[in-house]
């Protein structure tokens, strides 16, 4: 019984804690997109290299989710460019780097014979119910034939700041009629037939089974798909695209992620 009032004395200092408030996940990003442009000049003044970023920053005071989120944005975004050093964090370091394999080149006995250009442009796809979504397109030419264009996506979720790519986005066992869809519809904007293969018809699928690409977005208007050039065809034959329109992706798409929720119908009497 001696330590019964040291027992009660716990308890009813513990029942005096207050409870614990639970933050809110955030539903949008309060961001702005800054650009970055400089140039690289050879001693005579002329441009050798022309750099033009356009880059998002997340505004205001940020907590360690807010802060991860933006950290995983910069990367996602700087580390799609081409670049030659082993690795760079920067925006900085990129320009550096790339200045310096053209300064490097020029000593060489195969100069660069042309100017060099990189660029990054922004799109921001959705921002509100809890996601975030963005489409970044890189151009970039450092000799050869022809400049290389690309675009990549990001989706994330912000309760938690996790990646999402499109299979955490579809209802379980549903993506293979996703993919059934997708393919008719490729096929139908290429003019393939139901039953003629693939690749017959130019593309470099592998053992001519349709894919997604990693890169898609999804709005209002549907779920979009991107294959940049060489994902599935020749850079010459360019990019190509799948769009499965809104009216779709309630069969396919889990309800807390589809960005226009559908209003219920009211049975008749």
């Amino acid at each position: 019984m001696r330590y019964l009032p040291l027992f009660l004395l716990s308890i009813l200092l513990f029942s005096c804690d207050p409870p614990v408030k639970e933050v809110p996940s955030p539903q949008s990003l309060d961001y702005k997109i800054d650009t970055i442009q400089k140039q690289a000049k050879l001693d005579s003044g002329e441009v050798y290299f022309e750099f033009f970023i356009e880059n998002i920053r997340l505004k205001g005071e940020k907590d360690s989710l807010l802060g991860a989120i933006e950290d995983s944005i910069q990367k996602h975004l700087l580390t799609a460019n081409i670049n030659f050093a082993a690795e760079v964090h920067s925006y900085q370091a990129l320009f550096d780097s790339i200045s310096a394999e053209y300064q490097r080149l020029l000593k060489s006995d195969y100069p660069p014979y042309s100017p060099w250009d990189l660029s990054q442009s922004l799109r921001v796809v959705h921002n509100g119910n809890g996601v975030f979504s963005y489409e970044s397109t890189h151009g970039a030419y450092t000799g050869g034939a022809h400049p290389n264009r690309f675009s990549q996506s990001q989706f994330i979720r912000l309760k938690d700041g996790r990646d999402l790519p499109l299979d955490s986005l579809v209802i379980p066992g549903k993506m293979s009629d996703l993919l059934d869809l997708g393919e008719q519809l490729f096929r139908n904007e290429n003019q393939i037939s139901e039953l003629a293969p693939l690749n017959d018809a130019g593309f470099w699928f592998d053992d001519n089974q349709f894919r997604f690409p990693e890169n898609f977005t999804m709005d209002s208007l549907g779920l979009h798909f991107h294959y940049n050039a060489y994902d599935i065809a020749p850079y010459a034959t360019g990019h190509f695209f799948v769009d499965i329109p809104d009216k779709y992706l309630s069969e396919f798409i889990k309800p807390q992620y589809l960005l226009t929720p559908k209003t219920p119908e009211i049975p008749e009497s």
